[in-house]
């Protein structure tokens, strides 16, 4: 099963999600809700998180989390194994209790975080569970409004210093803004699954995946990174075995090895189809292009020479596409 992309940084925002097995509940009375917030609490004193936000449904939740350390992975696997294991022996059950991994997307602060702690808040009235964000006792609304306690670990300031200078003028306007939101997600803006926020805050995030390591099973790696040219991979090749381009895409030459490598290249850092790849190195059609790219991965499982010349290769073509920014 393909893992999510995740970009973890210091200082990074993020919403989370997680949802029980089979779409079952995660939450079986009140008394797990309290032992999930407790465990946020500790998730803030044992790995420094910060939560902006949460909501606990019956059978998922949503959490609003800055990580001042690039930890976020290590810090949610603790909290849904320890939460996890606490309510298997509270209720006597066996078995996982979440579905897969938990989901998180990087967020920009200054054009987003607003939005998502009212979409957050919003949850519990666009499922039916209350007419009123403050009638749903298990989010953060409460806190914000300031009908509940805030607890330590909770940030609202963050947010509320966005509508005004008092505080409760912040939390009118805040109260204001959340009723006038009721049908927008800003979730269906995220792009490639994982980001969230204005173009320029999603190329800053594209430059921080660039040089993330080649991994099959991390679903939307390739079209998350910056896009990376047919004519950028070329070059790289023409240079790497000082040959003229002519001659490493032409057609029908046996045992052009530099241009099986370009192809695999092509197929594995471009969003380009076969179709695209093979018309590009000689006019070749997809099926060719297509075994081109197993003679490449076939070798790559047997010599490691051919699996540090493609590592060279990814650089170069990094360093070049930085140079032309």
């Amino acid at each position: 099963m393909a893992r999510p992309l995740r970009l973890e940084l210091a200082g990074g925002y993020y919403h989370l999600t997680a949802r029980g097995v089979g779409r079952q509940p995660i939450f079986f009375d009140d008394a797990d809700r309290e032992e999930f917030l407790k465990r946020l609490a500790e998730v803030h004193e044992g790995w420094g998180a910060v939560f902006h936000g949460y909501c606990l449904m019956l059978n998922h939740y949503h959490l609003e989390v800055e990580t001042p350390q690039a930890n976020l992975s290590r810090a949610m696997q603790w909290l849904n194994q320890v939460y996890a294991s606490r309510v298997n022996l509270r209720h006597r059950r066996v078995g996982h209790l979440f579905q897969g991994r938990f989901k998180c997307v990087l967020v920009e602060k200054d054009s987003h975080l607003c939005l998502l702690t009212r979409y957050i808040h919003l949850n519990p009235v666009r499922a039916g569970l209350a007419r009123r964000p403050e009638d749903y006792a298990w989010s953060s609304y409460g806190a914000y409004v300031g009908l509940r306690r805030c607890p330590g670990w909770l940030d609202v300031r963050t947010t509320l210093e966005m509508f005004g200078k008092s505080v409760s003028e912040q939390r009118r306007r805040y109260r204001e803004f959340v009723e006038e939101g009721t049908a927008q997600d800003p979730l269906k803006e995220m792009v490639f699954g994982a980001v969230l926020g204005t173009e320029k805050f999603v190329e800053w995030a594209r430059e921080k995946l660039r040089d993330r390591r080649e991994d099959a099973e991390v679903s939307g790696l390739v079209k998350a990174r910056p896009e990376v040219s047919l004519d950028a991979i070329c070059s790289a090749v023409c240079k790497e075995v000082k040959s003229e381009e002519s001659a490493v895409r032409a057609r029908g030459r046996r045992g052009n090895e530099t241009r099986d490598v370009g192809i695999y290249l092509s197929r594995e850092h471009t969003n380009h189809s076969l179709e695209a790849i093979g018309a590009y190195w000689g006019g070749i059609r997809p099926s060719a292009a297509s075994l081109a790219c197993k003679r490449v991965e076939t070798r790559l499982g047997k010599e490691s020479a051919l699996r540090r010349r493609i590592a060279s290769l990814v650089r170069g073509v990094a360093e070049d596409q930085r140079s032309k920014m």
